[in-house]
């Protein structure tokens, strides 16, 4: 069985959109930090069956 503590570090603890709103960072206890960049469905419509 593997140590909880150990997956603890991969739970979401800093979140911060921007002025925008076209852009999102999330950060762990780990130190990983995860950016996102917002696409209008318009943009991609053509990959949505």
């Amino acid at each position: 069985m593997m140590n909880l503590c150990f997956f603890a570090v991969y739970i979401i603890s800093a979140i911060e959109f921007d002025k925008s709103g076209d852009h999102l960072a999330t950060g762990d206890r780990g130190g990983r930090v995860v950016l996102f960049e917002r696409t209008d469905k318009r943009e991609v419509g053509y990959l949505i069956r």
